[in-house]
């Protein structure tokens, strides 16, 4: 009975902890404002930056419904940071509710989607700036589908208080930790009290009603200081050390047109390089040679930048095949092909040697795959499908592949199968 006491006991208190949770986050910015000058049209084309400058746009307010399947629009928006702003980070908000990017002085600079519609604009500000961004946008989602048709959100520039967004960031990865399912942290686990305690102890320290930044400022602060000794704390001696990198799977062909895959590759590649901008440690791999190519032909100031990540070792090209190809019914003059011509690029732009077989997606394998890689000089393998079948599991997460001919090469199947899976820290 004190057993099950407990239990609700700290359900309430995490549940508790959840909410304080997401008041912090609404502190994040402050001194919200509207950008009143925002104009839009719609078109059917994908157009270059250039050409959608120089269409006739008419303004526009939030809250408008726009576009039908597979058809695009451009947004203008033109505003001035306040003089206030000097000294502070400035954000946009704008949700199109589509898949967007956005273009600053011409240039692709991020992408704005369902689960991203901020963009940093100023870090810091001097106060006085004067913007002009355009937004091309497509009415669908990042798989394709069409939901009805898209309504805008914002657009709004703020201020953000960093500390603040640590403190936040803090709490929502320790609450992840105690509230996984499958438990991270099994209950009576010493360390998931002493979280537990620590995320109660600190969200209790935020004061919720002082509004000012110095207090918003000053409570974020008191939050990180509470959980920092957790932080600190060391793994288990038998805990494994895991390296980790970002990757786009990006399907070259799928349930949208070809246009919209170039489009993709330009959103993928900007979010990487401003999440590069912000996050220093992030390393990003990226397969395929022809969604390098699409990126070069239509956006050649953002390739400059992927060029110049590749060589300071943050973006890392992978995959031997100039796209990640089908394996049923492809034949074995075609896969020597996509070898030579994928190794050949990443050797000619950006003079790296690629040495895996990189094919999370394929619904199956050819045996004489193992020859072919080891007389290209590719010598690992990457797949994952595999790990899928709903009547038979496949036994090995790890080995080595060996071919028709006895050539054998080293093979891994990460994860269990399931596109939705989820990395919890413990």
């Amino acid at each position: 009975m004190a057993t099950e006491g407990l239990r609700k006991l700290e359900k309430l208190i995490l549940d508790k902890i959840r909410k304080r949770s997401i008041e912090i986050s609404r502190n994040i910015y402050q001194h919200t404002r509207a950008i009143e000058d925002m104009a839009m049209v719609e078109t059917t084309e994908h157009l270059s930056f250039e050409q959608g400058r120089k269409l006739p746009y008419k303004p526009v307010k939030p809250g408008a419904v726009w576009g039908h399947p597979w058809s695009s629009a451009w947004f203008r928006l033109r505003f001035t940071v306040p003089r206030e702003f000097r000294g502070q980070t400035v954000s946009l908000q704008f949700s199109t509710g589509g898949e967007a990017i956005i273009f600053r002085d011409g240039k692709p600079v991020q992408a704005l989607d369902q689960g991203r519609d901020r963009y940093i604009l100023l870090k810091p500000a001097r106060g006085g700036e004067k913007f002009e961004l355009f937004v091309e946008a497509g009415a669908n989602n990042a798989l394709g589908d069409f939901w009805g048709c898209p309504t805008l959100g914002g657009p709004t520039i703020a201020v953000v208080l960093q500390d603040v967004f640590d403190a936040w960031q803090d709490i929502c990865r320790l609450l992840e930790m105690v509230r996984a399912e499958p438990k991270a942290l099994e209950e009576g686990d010493t360390r998931r009290a002493l979280i537990i305690r620590a995320l109660d102890k600190a969200t209790n320290a935020f004061d919720y009603r002082d509004r000012s930044a110095e207090g918003r400022i000053a409570s974020a602060r008191r939050v990180r200081k509470i959980l920092r000794p957790i932080f600190a704390c060391k793994a288990n001696a038998s805990a494994q050390t895991l390296a980790i990198m970002g990757h786009a799977h990006i399907d070259v062909a799928w349930l949208w047109p070809m246009a919209e895959t170039i489009r993709k590759c330009d959103r993928t590649f900007s979010n990487v390089i401003e999440l590069m901008t912000h996050y220093p440690d992030f390393i990003h791999c990226q397969s395929q040679p022809q969604v390098y190519e699409f990126t070069k032909q239509r956006s050649p100031s953002l390739y400059k930048q992927v060029k110049q990540k590749v060589r300071d070792g943050k973006l890392i090209p992978t995959g031997c095949c100039w796209v990640e190809p089908d394996l049923n019914i492809t034949g074995g003059e075609s896969l020597v092909r996509q070898i030579m011509f994928g190794t050949r690029f990443f050797k000619k732009e950006f003079d790296h040697d690629v040495v895996t077989f990189w094919i999370p997606d394929t619904f199956g394998y050819s045996a004489a795959l193992p020859q072919i890689m080891r007389r290209s000089g590719i010598k690992y393998f990457l797949s994952h499908k595999v790990l899928g079948n709903q009547f038979t599991r496949f036994p090995h997460n790890t080995f080595h592949w060996e071919g028709i001919d006895g050539s054998r090469v080293l093979a891994h199947l990460p994860g269990s199968g399931d596109y939705g899976m989820t990395l919890e820290a413990d």
